[in-house]
C-alpha cells in the first residue's frame, strides 16, 4: 500500500472519523511500513495536544505527561502495539456518540422548524405606503467580504491544521484565523502572512493551538517574526509582544527563549516585565525570574594578512549595524575561546587555504564564507574546478528559491552590483539550499546554504554553512539588492 493511502487513513483516524474494517487493517499494516516515522510524528503532536489540556495548577503533570509521551513514542513496539486497541475503542465510542449527535440534531431541526412556523403566523407583512417599496422589494446587498487576517502563504514538508479535534493537511492560501497548525518533522515550515506583509515562519515541530487577530498561542516549536504589525505570543512560560520588530522565539517544555534582531520586544509574566532590544536574548523558565542571557552576539571576522582591508572594514561596519559585537582575527588555529563561542564566523577571501580544513571544518558554530577556494576545505563542495570558482564575470544572479530566507524576499534575475565583477560560486551537495545561481548556469550557485546536520561533501554540517558570491571587488560596488542578500545571509547563518 502506498504512503498516500496510509497518510489519508491516518489523518482521518486523528480526526476521529470512523474507519471501516478493511481501512483499519490497512492502517495497522501501514504502521509497519516505511511511513512509521512519519506517523509517529503525528502521534507525538497528538500526545502534546492532549497534555495541553492540563490546567495551570497542574503544570508539573503537563511536563511529566509530555515527557512520558515522548519516551513512549520513541519505543516503536509500544507505539505500534497501542494503535489497534485504540482504533477498536474509538470506533465503538464514535458509534455511540454519532447516535446521540444525530438525535440531538434531529431535535434541533424539529424545534427550529416549529419556531419558524410559529414566527410566520405572528409576523404579518405590513403593506407599504403608496410610492414606497415594501421591505420585500428592496434588493439585499451581500455584506462585503473582508480579507482574512492571516493566511498560510508557504508550506515546506508537512503542515496540519488544528481545528478543535480535527487535524488535516493544510494547503497554501488557507486561513488560519481561529484555528491552529502543527509543522510535522524537523524540516517542515509554515509561513503565515498578514495583509500588511508581516510574516511568521514556524519551524522545529511547532504547534500553534490558537491564531487570533491579536494573539498567537504557541506551546512548543520555533517562530521567526518580522513586519510592522503588533504581534503578541503566549507560551507556557511568558507573554511576548512586539511592534515593528524582527525576532525569533523558541519554546520547549522547560523554557521560552527570545532573540531580537531589530526593534524592541517585551516579555511579561506574573508582574515581571523585561524590555529587549536588538542583539539581546532572554530566557523565561518556570520558577525563575526572567533575565537577559546575553548581550550583543559576537561575530568573528576572520581575515588574512596583517589585518582587515577596506572591504573587510565595510563588512565589519555592516555586522555592527546589525547588532553584532565584531571581533577581527587574523587566520590561524581557532584556539581562541572567543572564536568557538561566536554566534557567527565570517571567513573572507583574504584567508588562504593552509590549515583551514584541520582547524575550521568541524567547528560547531555557524560559518559564512565568501572565499570559493575554501569551499572544499570546509566540505561545502568537491575539490574539482568544476565545483567551485571565481572566474565568472557578472553583475547579476538568478533567485531560484524566492521563499527561502537567504533570498531576502527577492525573486527572478537580480542586479547585485553596479558593474560586472568576478564573483564566487560553488556546486554544493543536493541537500544544500540552492538559492541563487549564475545567469544561464544553474549548476553554479552564487548563494547557497546548509542547515545543521544535513549532508555536505563527506560529512554532515556541524552548524549552518553559507557560501556567498561577494569578493573584495564586489563589496564596494554592491547594489541595494546586493546588500539585502548579504544581510539575509548573515541573519540566516547566525540563527
Amino acid at each position: 500500500m502506498n504512503m498516500a493511502r496510509v497518510d489519508e487513513l491516518w489523518t482521518r483516524f486523528l480526526s476521529e472519523e470512523a474507519l471501516s474494517s478493511s481501512e483499519q487493517r490497512d492502517l495497522a499494516g501501514g504502521l509497519d511500513g516505511d511511513g512509521r516515522e512519519r506517523l509517529r510524528d503525528d502521534a507525538r503532536i497528538d500526545g502534546l495536544l492532549y497534555a495541553l489540556s492540563f490546567p495551570d495548577d497542574q503544570r508539573e503533570g503537563f511536563v511529566t505527561h509530555f515527557r512520558d509521551r515522548l519516551e513512549a513514542d520513541r519505543d516503536r513496539e509500544r507505539f505500534v502495539a497501542g494503535i489497534e486497541p485504540r482504533i477498536r475503542a474509538q470506533k465503538a465510542d464514535r458509534m455511540r456518540r454519532n447516535r446521540m449527535v444525530w438525535l440531538a440534531a434531529a431535535a434541533v431541526v424539529v424545534v427550529g422548524s416549529l419556531g419558524v412556523i410559529r414566527g410566520r403566523r405572528q409576523m404579518p407583512v405590513a403593506e407599504a405606503p403608496a410610492g414606497r417599496l415594501a421591505d420585500s422589494q428592496i434588493p439585499r446587498l451581500a455584506p462585503p467580504r473582508l480579507a482574512p487576517v492571516a493566511v498560510l502563504a508557504r508550506i515546506e514538508g508537512r503542515v496540519l491544521v488544528i481545528d478543535g479535534q480535527r487535524r488535516a493537511p493544510m494547503e497554501p492560501g488557507s486561513t488560519v484565523e481561529g484555528r491552529g497548525l502543527a509543522t510535522i518533522g524537523p524540516r517542515s515550515e509554515a509561513e503565515v502572512r498578514y495583509p500588511d506583509g508581516t510574516t511568521l515562519t514556524f519551524t522545529s515541530e511547532a504547534v500553534v493551538t490558537t491564531f487570533e487577530a491579536a494573539r498567537v498561542v504557541m506551546p512548543t516549536g520555533r517562530v521567526r517574526a518580522q513586519g510592522t504589525r503588533r504581534l503578541a505570543f503566549a507560551s507556557p512560560h511568558a507573554d511576548v509582544t512586539a511592534v515593528g520588530a524582527r525576532f525569533t522565539m523558541a519554546v520547549n517544555v522547560t523554557e521560552t527563549r527570545v532573540r531580537v534582531e531589530e526593534g524592541t520586544v517585551s516579555l511579561q509574566r506574573r508582574g515581571q516585565r523585561l524590555e529587549m532590544k536588538a542583539g539581546q536574548e532572554a530566557t523565561a523558565v518556570e520558577g525563575r525570574p526572567m533575565a537577559l542571557t546575553t548581550g550583543p552576539r559576537v561575530a568573528t571576522l576572520l581575515v588574512g594578512g596583517a589585518g582587515p582591508d577596506a572591504t573587510e572594514e565595510l563588512m565589519r561596519a555592516r555586522l555592527e549595524r546589525m547588532g553584532f559585537d565584531v571581533r577581527v582575527r587574523v587566520s590561524g588555529p581557532p584556539f581562541d575561546p572567543e572564536i568557538r563561542s561566536s554566534a557567527l564566523l565570517v571567513i573572507t577571501s583574504s584567508v588562504l587555504n593552509p590549515g583551514i580544513e584541520e582547524t575550521f571544518r568541524h567547528l560547531p558554530i555557524p560559518i559564512l564564507v565568501w572565499a570559493s577556494n575554501l569551499y572544499d576545505e570546509l566540505a561545502m563542495t568537491n575539490r574539482s574546478p568544476e565545483d567551485q570558482g571565481s572566474k565568472v564575470i557578472t553583475s547579476r544572479l538568478v533567485i531560484n528559491a524566492p521563499s527561502h530566507p537567504l533570498a531576502a524576499g527577492l525573486g527572478g534575475e537580480v542586479r547585485v552590483s553596479a558593474g560586472k565583477h568576478h564573483v564566487r560560486w560553488g556546486s554544493p551537495s543536493p541537500f544544500a539550499h540552492w538559492v541563487a545561481t549564475v545567469p544561464d548556469e544553474p549548476t553554479r550557485a552564487m548563494v547557497f546554504g546548509y542547515d545543521r546536520g544535513v549532508p555536505m561533501i563527506g560529512m554532515d554540517a556541524p552548524a549552518r554553512r553559507t557560501g556567498l558570491f561577494i569578493s573584495s571587488w564586489v563589496i564596494p560596488d554592491l547594489s541595494a539588492a546586493g546588500w539585502q542578500l548579504v544581510e539575509a545571509a548573515i541573519r540566516w547563518t547566525a540563527e
